[in-house]
């Protein structure tokens, strides 16, 4: 029996295979082989495996067929047998015991579905049964929606606690604790179940926010502002301002401006994308001493150079060092005694290999030796190498020198990474600035500061301020230049536990602030620090968080001033046994090797708690086309509605990877409920409410009214509004409603049009008369009321989202008037429908970032070959350092990637590296989502290879299936 859609062997080995006959897969079945079809390679299909002694060699229930599908000599995999289950437990089990101690600090690495929420909970409830103050407990996390989460878990914990124990053991365990806690506030008489307030679990943003208030003098914000999500527009009428305060002529504007071919938008737009990560910058470009900076710029670039070089060093292995360098010297002998002025002469007198202070053009020397120019290492050397033939100029000895120069390289193959290291030394550039680079530098560094300083005056007059004003204001208040703030004194003696979630999504600048409130703690007085975090859930680089920070404090065993015991969580309670042995396994090839410094996180096996299930755990569909893909999807998701699952997921890395679903979805009748996808200002409820505003707010929009009357509640016909626009050529269109011509103008139009006119103007026109009487919200929603318009929306959620633009307007007025459109235009821009609350929806259409946090029954993954789209070069890269601030401009006018600075392409290069780090992470986070089962589908074409088999096409480079692609398909 031929089955159709892949499901991954747990063995890993998936390999497609050509038609007719090309080599296959093998999973541990022995048997089991993706194969392509004979007429086409539509889909990977699985062949069943007929002999007895391959289904028993099939790991722990993830299979193709059926007979390996829950066969009982299956129970135990591969990859984790029952020793590794039993060391696992014990060390998981000591380590959550140990992290409930609230004598000592810790920093937990909890992977998914290990109970992190859960041991924060317990940790919590242990602390209130021991402080005086439920105050003195501070738990930190990043989203709103997180810190509601534990708020209600504490609280939920606390009321349960007057109940009976439950049967589970956690759940015991967090009864008993929240018992304790009960306990203690009853004796102290906190009440805490009807003054929740008293529970300080905020979100880093608002706890920011807090403390600003608590020293408005220090901050000098005067009355506290809003907080806002996007300030873009203030951003840009922050640099606009200061552009215009300096007159274009001035000596360093005049030089941006220059480089930037006198175009002052661009230039705006430039110093604005800037401002939002004015966190990342400002500490370091602020100074009155420019040559100062520049030698600290080339300090850090050459701390950086170093580092690289000292991990590449470190990667050789000790026996081949000294070979390496005696093959160097002949070689290098040989193409002198040539006549040839080459690299290696720099060789000639070396006895080790090169230092890393100062060895790059050595370390580039050797890479070039060492490598092809596609960066692999080398298989046979030749004359261009020093390694001559017979008869020519230093042959004594060759085959000697040359067999062991190759057998050198073959060990040199076998070390993981190195061929890659030895590439990148390649891209390493020199530790010091061109002259024409730090021009356009030193010219920001005039500028920048002064932008910064604008933004806060713009801040001021809106009344707001960004979260990132927010954590830079929090750190004023808490610093002193030779002593500590009032307000860090004051914190100091009120907060004596602080606990912080999801610590690998930190930045710098938040992991200053944990810093500053734990500066004045000392071993022993009480007061402990707990963080806990997933290297491998970290995927907010576009927020500026920062893995390495998570990585660095595991490694020091500290935060600041605060020593952290390292414990390591393992068990998953989350996943099937089959799921977790699979993720496991693939992920062990993705994420394999360890880089600090480009985000790269050596992925931890996990343990699975949960028996495994009959059915397969994991499947593979990869189609010829997007709309194969569509139905594949679409039979997959019919599959789990037909089953007992309870919640499904479509998981996609974009919203344009839903192009060819969500149509698919509506056409087959499966209600879904897409979380944070549509966005309101795409919806044509709110783009007809957003058009009756404008159109009220500005009687002269001709097109505002056009639409308006063109919309459900009016809906005059296409000839109807031709005519009634031609008749008001020379003024508003809102003449025909309340103007003098009204009548005569409503008189030309046909029965039906005057119907629809008359009944239009009846409800538009008592706006028309107040505006400017009343708020300018109340007015629209009057009018929108009048109209009809909460009859004329098909879904719910418009009616939502209605109310949402109301609020919009409100925030945005300015007497009769909204202060900035474009502004709201961007703040409406930046909402979703939210249709997430539907009980009666089985299926969720979501991104990977919104489902971090989330579980489902079964998680559906598509359009894994679909690539996402590089962003174009920003004008400026920087990346910051233990060392200091790695920062370089790229040529503005430059079109080629040739010409742009070496420093520059480094850093691009490094950003590029990041990504796909983190595009590793973001897909174990997908894949750790599933409860039960998991389908990855992809569309790829198809080519022949050089026999003319046929075979799928390597997934396009950046896809998520390009990620997975060597783990999931034996190239062997």
């Amino acid at each position: 029996m031929v089955r159709r859609a892949a499901a991954l062997a747990a063995a890993g080995n998936v390999r497609a295979r050509g038609a007719r006959g090309t080599p296959g897969v093998r999973d541990a079945c022995g048997r089991v082989r993706a194969t392509l079809s004979r007429r086409s390679p539509a889909r990977l299909r699985w062949v069943t495996p007929q002999s007895h002694r391959a289904r028993r060699r099939c790991p722990a229930r993830i299979a193709a067929c059926r007979r390996c599908a829950g066969s009982s000599p299956c129970a135990v995999s591969k990859t984790q047998g029952p020793a590794m289950n039993d060391r696992g437990t014990e060390r998981d089990r000591d380590a959550r015991l140990a992290a409930l101690d609230i004598a000592r600090s810790f920093i937990v690495e909890a992977p998914a579905g290990s109970g992190k929420t859960e041991l924060l909970l317990q940790r919590f409830l242990a602390l209130l049964a021991r402080v005086e103050r439920p105050e003195a407990i501070v738990a930190m996390t990043f989203t709103r929606k997180a810190a509601g989460e534990i708020r209600d878990r504490i609280l939920v914990a606390l009321r349960e606690a007057e109940a009976a124990p439950p049967a589970e053991p956690h759940l015991a365990l967090t009864w008993r604790l929240a018992r304790a806690a009960l306990r203690r506030d009853a004796a102290l008489g906190w009440n805490l179940i009807a003054h929740p307030a008293r529970l300080q679990v905020h979100t880093i943003d608002a706890l920011c926010l807090a403390l600003s208030r608590q020293a408005p003098l220090t901050v000098k914000l005067g009355a506290m502002p809003r907080m806002i999500e996007r300030a873009e527009a203030l951003y840009v009428e922050a640099a606009r301002a200061a552009l215009d305060e300096a007159g274009a002529g001035e000596g360093a504007w005049q030089r941006l401006l220059d480089d930037l071919d006198n175009n002052a938008d661009r230039l705006v737009g430039l110093l604005a994308s800037l401002l939002a990560k004015r966190e990342q910058w400002l500490r370091y470009l602020v100074t009155d001493d420019p040559t100062a900076l520049r030698a600290a710029l080339e300090d850090a670039l050459a701390a950086e150079i170093e580092a690289e070089l000292r991990a590449l060093a470190e990667m050789f292995p000790r026996s081949s060092a000294h070979r390496l360098i005696e093959l160097l010297r002949y070689a290098a002998g040989n193409l002198a005694r040539n006549g040839e002025g080459h690299r290696l002469a720099v060789f000639l007198d070396d006895d080790a290999l090169p230092s890393a202070s100062d060895g790059l053009p050595r370390w580039q020397a050797i890479a070039d030796w060492l490598l092809t120019k596609k960066g692999e290492l080398r298989v046979q050397v030749n004359k261009n190498q020093g390694f001559f033939a017979d008869g020519d100029i230093g042959s004594a000895g060759r085959e000697t020198r040359k067999q062991a120069m190759e057998a050198l390289l073959a060990e040199l193959a076998a070390v993981p990474g190195l061929a890659a290291a030895l590439h990148a030394t390649r891209r390493l550039p020199p530790p010091r600035y061109d002259e024409a680079a730090w021009r356009f530098i030193a010219a920001l560094l005039d500028v920048l500061p002064r932008v910064a300083a604008r933004l806060e005056l713009v801040f001021a007059d809106a009344g707001s301020i960004d979260f990132n004003e927010a954590t830079l204001i929090a750190l004023r208040a808490l610093s002193s230049s030779d002593a500590p703030s009032e307000l860090l004194l004051a914190l100091d003696l009120r907060i004596e536990h602080l606990l912080v979630d999801e610590f690998q999504d930190t930045s710098l600048a938040q992991r200053d602030l944990i810093e500053k409130l734990t500066a004045g703690w000392t071993p022993g007085d009480g007061r402990t620090l707990f963080v806990v975090g997933d290297p491998m859930q970290s995927i907010y680089r576009f927020r500026d968080a920062d893995v390495g920070l998570f990585l660095d404090a595991q490694r020091r065993q500290r935060i600041g001033g605060v020593a952290l015991e390292p414990l390591t969580l393992a068990r998953n309670f989350r996943s099937q046994r089959a799921l977790v042995e699979w993720v496991n396994r693939i992920f062990a090839h993705v994420s394999s090797a360890s880089a600090p410094r480009r985000s790269a996180i050596t992925f931890k096996a996990a343990v699975a708690a949960r028996d495994p299930e009959p059915a397969p755990a994991v499947t593979l569909d990869v189609c010829r086309s997007e709309a194969l893909e569509a139905e594949t999807v679409l039979a997959r998701i019919r599959a789990a509605l037909a089953g007992d699952a309870q919640s499904i997921a479509i998981l996609v890395r974009k919203r344009p990877d839903l192009a060819e679903l969500l149509p698919a979805l509506r056409s087959a009748e499966i209600p879904y409920a897409a979380v944070d996808l549509d966005r309101f200002s795409e919806r044509q409820a709110m783009l007809d409410l957003a058009s009756l505003a404008h159109a009220l707010v500005q009687p002269a929009d001709r097109a505002a009214w056009l639409a308006t009357l063109r919309a459900p509640w009016c809906g005059l016909t296409l000839p109807d509004l031709f005519t009634l626009a031609g008749g008001c050529e020379s003024g508003p269109l809102c003449e025909a409603i309340v103007g003098p011509r009204a009548d005569e103008l409503q008189s030309r139009l046909t029965s039906d049009g005057r119907a629809r006119l008359a009944r239009f103007s009846a409800a538009v026109a008592p706006a028309l008369r107040d505006r400017g009487r009343v708020p300018l919200a109340t007015m629209v929603r009057g009018a929108w009321l009048a109209l009809g318009g909460p009859a004329c929306v098909s879904e719910s959620i418009d009616l939502d989202a209605a109310q949402r633009v109301l609020s919009l307007l409100a925030e945005h007025s300015a007497g009769a008037d909204v202060a900035d459109w474009p502004a709201f235009a961007a703040a409406l821009e930046a909402f979703y429908a939210d249709q997430e609350n539907d009980p009666a929806t089985r299926v969720r259409v979501m991104t990977l970032h919104r489902a971090k946090g989330l579980e489902f029954d079964v998680v559906v993954m598509p359009a894994l070959a679909r690539p996402a789209k590089r962003p174009d070069p920003e004008l400026l890269l920087w990346r910051q350092r233990p060392a200091g601030l790695l920062l370089a401009p790229t040529s503005p006018t430059s079109v080629d990637r040739n010409d742009r600075d070496p420093i520059y392409a480094y850093l691009r290069a490094l950003d590029a590296a990041e990504d796909a780090s983190e595009l590793a992470r973001l897909l174990y986070v997908g894949c750790t989502r599933a409860k039960r089962s998991l389908h990855l589908t992809a569309s790829l074409s198809v080519e022949r290879d050089a026999d003319g088999r046929s075979r799928w096409k390597h997934p396009a480079r950046g896809s998520s299936l390009d990620a997975l692609w060597a783990a999931v398909r034996d190239e062997a």
